[in-house]
Parts: C-alpha cells; sequence; structure tokens
C-alpha cells in the first residue's frame, strides 16, 4: 500500500515544525522535514540536473518566476530548492503503509521563491499548473492560517536556519506583512484542487484532525 502524503503549508511562524514534531514518535506517521532530490549546495550543477531530471517541471517552474515582478538573486536561490523538493518527493515515495507529514514540501519552498514578488496577468496561470503538478503526489495540503502577527512573534523563537527569525529586520518585516504570496497559493490550490485542501485556524486544529482522520 502507498503512503498518503500529508503537505503542511502556512506562514513561517505559523506552526508546521511544531506539529510534525507532535508526530515524530506516534507510530503509524513518518515526518518529512524539507524532503530534498539532491545536494542543496550543487550550484550551478544542480540547477541543471533539477531540469534533467525533471524538465517539464523545472521549465514551468520557470517561467513562472521570469514572469513575476521584481525578481532578484534570492528568488533564484528558492527556485533551485523548489527543484530539490520536487524530485525529494518523488524520491521519496515510500511504499509503505504510513502516513508521511512534509514540513517544508513543495508549495512552501514555491512560497519562498515568490516572496518579495508580484503577480503578473501571466504569472497565475504558471501557478496554476504548478499546483496542478505538485498535488499528483499529495494526498491532502493542511493549511494552518495562523495571523501574520502571531507568526511575526514567533519568529522570535525561531533560529538562524530560516531567514525569518530573532534576526529578522524592520524592512524584511515589512514585507513579510504586505506579501500576498500564500494568497495566490491558496487561491491556485482552490482553483484547481479544493478537494485536497483543509484549512485550519491553528496548530490545535491541525493536530486534532490529522489524529482524526490519520
Amino acid at each position: 500500500m502507498s503512503a498518503k502524503k500529508i503537505e503542511l503549508i502556512g506562514l513561517p511562524g505559523s506552526g508546521k515544525t511544531f506539529i510534525v514534531e507532535n508526530f515524530l514518535e506516534k507510530e503509524g506517521f513518518l515526518v518529512l522535514k524539507k524532503p530534498y532530490g539532491f545536494n542543496t549546495k550543487s550550484g550551478v550543477f544542480g540547477f541543471f540536473y533539477g531540469f534533467i531530471k525533471a524538465p517539464y517541471f523545472s521549465f514551468i517552474l520557470l517561467l513562472f518566476l521570469i514572469f513575476r515582478k521584481n525578481i532578484g538573486s534570492v528568488n533564484m536561490k528558492y527556485f533551485h530548492i523548489a527543484q530539490q523538493r520536487f524530485l525529494g518527493l518523488k524520491k521519496n515515495n515510500n511504499k509503505i503503509n504510513k502516513t508521511i507529514l512534509i514540513d517544508e514540501g513543495l508549495l512552501h519552498a514555491i512560497y519562498s521563491m515568490m516572496f518579495g514578488t508580484k503577480k503578473s496577468k501571466v504569472s497565475g496561470f504558471f501557478l496554476n499548473h504548478l499546483v496542478k503538478i505538485a498535488s499528483k503526489t499529495i494526498c491532502i495540503y493542511i493549511f494552518i492560517n495562523t495571523d501574520k502577527n502571531t507568526c511575526i512573534e514567533h519568529f522570535k523563537e525561531r533560529d538562524t536556519a530560516s531567514r525569518f527569525n530573532f534576526r529578522s529586520n524592520d524592512e524584511l518585516i515589512k514585507d513579510f506583512e504586505k506579501d500576498n504570496s500564500y494568497n495566490e497559493i491558496i487561491t491556485a490550490l482552490n482553483n484547481k484542487t479544493k478537494d485536497k485542501l483543509v484549512i485550519v485556524k491553528n496548530t490545535t486544529e491541525a493536530i486534532d484532525y490529522i489524529d482524526s482522520e490519520y
């Protein structure tokens, strides 16, 4: 029997990692944190490796980014990470009778790639297509709809593994407050795979849902 995959999505600081940590020792669950398809520091080689291993996905992802407004070098860095996540989820398609909880999977990598950019008339089309591709290997997406002020408070408890941490400056916080990238992703999910989207208000609701359904 193939594993059921649940991808947790939500803003940085929304509680995704807190949720999966509640299931680390629970029988019947396997936690995947930041699934990688190849080395994160593989640079230009990794960029082309991603195109070789997943040409169609990488091409659509690149077109999506090109048609965003205000893209920069940081966005290209996360393009590379989104390729990794896609290949990592394919590689980790474990044929085991367990529920796989994914923390910071493909859609969150796409969010990180989008952050600080703005949509164009064309980019929405490619985002819908990316979501459709991504959802083929996912059973359910759980969106933790934590408000931004709470997320910002949680930044103070985060280490430097994320750019959203206790060292986040005022400029980054302002960018976070006005950024609408996750709203675009949720809209795309509603457009293409609404039956796979579950929205919860907080971490407690998410944990209760997973416990009751899986």
